[in-house]
Protein backbone atom coordinates (compact mmCIF):
# COMPACT_ATOMS: atom_id res chain seq x y z
CA UNK A 1 0.00 0.00 0.00
CA UNK A 2 1.49 3.39 -0.94
CA UNK A 3 2.24 6.04 1.67
CA UNK A 4 -0.03 8.47 -0.18
CA UNK A 5 -2.98 6.05 0.08
CA UNK A 6 -2.24 5.38 3.77
CA UNK A 7 -2.08 9.10 4.54
CA UNK A 8 -5.34 9.61 2.64
CA UNK A 9 -7.13 7.02 4.80
CA UNK A 10 -5.63 8.51 7.98
CA UNK A 11 -6.79 12.02 7.00
CA UNK A 12 -10.31 10.74 6.19
CA UNK A 13 -10.56 9.02 9.58
CA UNK A 14 -9.19 12.09 11.39
CA UNK A 15 -11.72 14.35 9.62
CA UNK A 16 -14.60 12.04 10.56
CA UNK A 17 -13.50 11.91 14.20
CA UNK A 18 -13.02 15.69 14.48
CA UNK A 19 -16.48 16.30 13.03
CA UNK A 20 -17.96 14.25 15.89
CA UNK A 21 -15.67 15.64 18.60
CA UNK A 22 -13.13 13.63 20.55
CA UNK A 23 -14.47 12.29 23.84
CA UNK A 24 -17.33 14.82 23.61
CA UNK A 25 -21.03 14.30 23.05
CA UNK A 26 -23.73 16.97 22.84
CA UNK A 27 -26.47 16.29 25.41
CA UNK A 28 -28.47 19.53 25.31
CA UNK A 29 -28.45 23.12 24.10
CA UNK A 30 -29.45 26.08 26.27
CA UNK A 31 -30.35 29.50 24.90
CA UNK A 32 -32.57 31.52 27.25
CA UNK A 33 -32.00 34.68 25.16
CA UNK A 34 -32.40 33.67 21.50
CA UNK A 35 -31.65 36.03 18.66
CA UNK A 36 -28.13 37.21 19.49
CA UNK A 37 -26.21 39.09 16.82
CA UNK A 38 -22.57 40.14 16.70
CA UNK A 39 -23.44 43.68 17.76
CA UNK A 40 -25.81 42.54 20.50
CA UNK A 41 -24.16 39.47 22.00
CA UNK A 42 -25.94 37.55 24.72
CA UNK A 43 -23.26 35.39 26.36
CA UNK A 44 -19.61 35.84 27.29
CA UNK A 45 -18.48 32.96 29.49
CA UNK A 46 -19.50 29.76 31.28
CA UNK A 47 -18.79 28.27 34.68
CA UNK A 48 -19.63 24.97 36.37
CA UNK A 49 -19.61 23.67 39.93
CA UNK A 50 -20.89 20.98 42.27
CA UNK A 51 -23.36 22.14 44.92
CA UNK A 52 -25.19 19.79 47.28
CA UNK A 53 -24.69 16.85 44.90
CA UNK A 54 -25.99 18.84 41.93
CA UNK A 55 -23.96 19.66 38.83
CA UNK A 56 -24.64 23.32 38.12
CA UNK A 57 -23.97 25.29 34.95
CA UNK A 58 -23.60 29.03 35.43
CA UNK A 59 -24.47 31.01 32.29
CA UNK A 60 -23.49 34.69 32.49
CA UNK A 61 -25.69 36.54 30.01
CA UNK A 62 -26.55 40.00 28.74
CA UNK A 63 -29.43 40.41 31.17
CA UNK A 64 -27.95 38.65 34.21
CA UNK A 65 -26.78 35.24 35.41
CA UNK A 66 -28.70 31.99 34.73
CA UNK A 67 -28.23 28.88 36.86
CA UNK A 68 -29.06 25.41 35.49
CA UNK A 69 -29.09 22.02 37.20
CA UNK A 70 -27.31 19.73 34.71
CA UNK A 71 -27.16 16.63 36.92
CA UNK A 72 -29.17 14.90 34.18
CA UNK A 73 -27.16 16.17 31.19
CA UNK A 74 -29.85 15.59 28.58
CA UNK A 75 -32.48 17.52 30.58
CA UNK A 76 -31.04 20.68 32.16
CA UNK A 77 -33.40 22.45 34.57
CA UNK A 78 -33.38 26.23 35.00
CA UNK A 79 -33.13 26.87 38.76
CA UNK A 80 -33.42 30.62 38.37
CA UNK A 81 -31.71 33.77 37.23
CA UNK A 82 -30.43 36.93 38.86
CA UNK A 83 -30.75 40.17 36.87
CA UNK A 84 -27.48 42.04 36.47
CA UNK A 85 -26.37 45.54 35.53
CA UNK A 86 -26.64 46.20 31.80
CA UNK A 87 -24.62 48.48 29.60
CA UNK A 88 -25.02 50.15 26.26
CA UNK A 89 -23.28 50.20 22.93
CA UNK A 90 -24.00 46.55 22.16
CA UNK A 91 -21.36 45.25 24.59
CA UNK A 92 -22.70 43.00 27.34
CA UNK A 93 -19.81 41.29 29.10
CA UNK A 94 -20.33 39.11 32.15
CA UNK A 95 -18.09 36.39 33.65
CA UNK A 96 -18.57 34.12 36.67
CA UNK A 97 -16.58 31.98 39.09
CA UNK A 98 -17.34 30.45 42.48
CA UNK A 99 -16.15 29.81 46.01
CA UNK A 100 -18.19 27.01 47.56
CA UNK A 101 -21.90 27.73 47.03
CA UNK A 102 -21.29 31.39 46.22
CA UNK A 103 -21.04 32.47 42.58
CA UNK A 104 -19.31 35.75 41.76
CA UNK A 105 -20.65 37.32 38.58
CA UNK A 106 -18.64 40.28 37.32
CA UNK A 107 -19.61 42.81 34.67
CA UNK A 108 -18.25 45.80 32.77
CA UNK A 109 -21.42 47.64 33.85
CA UNK A 110 -21.57 47.36 37.63
CA UNK A 111 -20.32 45.79 40.84
CA UNK A 112 -19.54 42.06 41.08
CA UNK A 113 -22.65 40.21 42.24
CA UNK A 114 -22.54 37.51 44.92
CA UNK A 115 -25.14 34.79 44.22
CA UNK A 116 -25.95 31.98 46.66
CA UNK A 117 -26.69 28.84 44.62
CA UNK A 118 -27.20 26.42 47.53
CA UNK A 119 -30.95 26.56 46.82
CA UNK A 120 -32.84 28.88 44.51
CA UNK A 121 -30.23 31.32 43.12
CA UNK A 122 -30.36 34.44 45.29
CA UNK A 123 -28.42 37.71 45.16
CA UNK A 124 -26.80 38.14 48.60
CA UNK A 125 -24.38 41.03 48.00
CA UNK A 126 -22.17 43.05 45.68
CA UNK A 127 -18.42 43.70 45.72
CA UNK A 128 -16.31 46.52 44.33
CA UNK A 129 -16.94 48.12 40.98
CA UNK A 130 -16.81 46.98 37.36
CA UNK A 131 -14.68 44.10 36.08
CA UNK A 132 -13.82 42.30 32.89
CA UNK A 133 -13.24 38.90 34.51
CA UNK A 134 -13.34 37.39 38.00
CA UNK A 135 -11.13 34.63 39.43
CA UNK A 136 -10.84 32.75 42.72
CA UNK A 137 -7.75 31.29 44.37
CA UNK A 138 -9.38 28.36 46.25
CA UNK A 139 -6.23 27.69 48.28
CA UNK A 140 -5.49 31.25 49.43
CA UNK A 141 -9.26 31.95 49.47
CA UNK A 142 -9.00 35.19 47.54
CA UNK A 143 -11.31 36.74 44.94
CA UNK A 144 -9.56 38.56 42.10
CA UNK A 145 -11.59 41.18 40.22
CA UNK A 146 -9.73 41.86 36.98
CA UNK A 147 -9.84 44.71 34.48
CA UNK A 148 -12.88 46.97 34.46
CA UNK A 149 -12.56 50.26 36.33
CA UNK A 150 -9.86 48.74 38.58
CA UNK A 151 -7.79 48.15 35.41
CA UNK A 152 -5.35 45.77 37.08
CA UNK A 153 -6.71 43.55 39.87
CA UNK A 154 -8.55 44.14 43.12
CA UNK A 155 -8.06 41.31 45.63
CA UNK A 156 -10.58 40.36 48.34
CA UNK A 157 -10.30 38.00 51.31
CA UNK A 158 -13.01 35.32 51.05
CA UNK A 159 -11.74 33.63 54.22
CA UNK A 160 -13.00 36.64 56.18
CA UNK A 161 -16.39 36.72 54.43
CA UNK A 162 -17.70 35.05 51.28
CA UNK A 163 -20.46 37.63 50.83
CA UNK A 164 -18.79 40.84 52.00
CA UNK A 165 -15.02 40.25 51.79
CA UNK A 166 -12.58 43.01 52.72
CA UNK A 167 -10.18 44.22 50.05
CA UNK A 168 -6.66 43.07 50.93
CA UNK A 169 -4.66 44.03 47.86
CA UNK A 170 -4.48 45.71 44.48
CA UNK A 171 -2.31 45.33 41.37
CA UNK A 172 -2.00 48.48 39.26
CA UNK A 173 1.11 48.00 37.07
CA UNK A 174 -0.89 47.08 33.93
CA UNK A 175 -4.37 46.31 32.64
CA UNK A 176 -5.31 42.68 33.38
CA UNK A 177 -7.65 40.99 30.91
CA UNK A 178 -7.85 37.74 32.91
CA UNK A 179 -6.06 36.01 35.76
CA UNK A 180 -5.51 32.54 37.15
CA UNK A 181 -4.60 32.75 40.84
CA UNK A 182 -3.69 29.56 42.68
CA UNK A 183 -1.90 28.80 45.92
CA UNK A 184 -0.70 32.35 46.47
CA UNK A 185 0.58 32.83 42.91
CA UNK A 186 -1.30 34.66 40.16
CA UNK A 187 -0.83 34.39 36.41
CA UNK A 188 -2.00 37.62 34.79
CA UNK A 189 -2.90 38.02 31.10
CA UNK A 190 -1.79 41.59 30.37
CA UNK A 191 -3.40 41.97 26.96
CA UNK A 192 -2.20 45.50 26.16
CA UNK A 193 1.35 44.79 27.35
CA UNK A 194 1.40 41.58 25.30
CA UNK A 195 2.66 39.37 28.09
CA UNK A 196 1.82 37.15 31.05
CA UNK A 197 3.03 38.29 34.46
CA UNK A 198 3.43 35.94 37.41
CA UNK A 199 2.89 37.42 40.88
CA UNK A 200 3.71 35.96 44.28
Amino acid sequence: MSNLFTHGIALSIAAAISAQGVNCRLHATLNPLPGATAGNNNYAGMWGLLSGGRELAILPARSGTYVYDCTTPGSPVLLGSVPGPAGGGGIYWRESTNFGNFVYSGSEHGATQVIDVSGTPTLVGTIGSTSHTVSVDPVARRLWINGGSGNGCLIYNLAASATNPPQVGQYTAAYVHDAHPYGGYAYLAQIFNGNVRILD
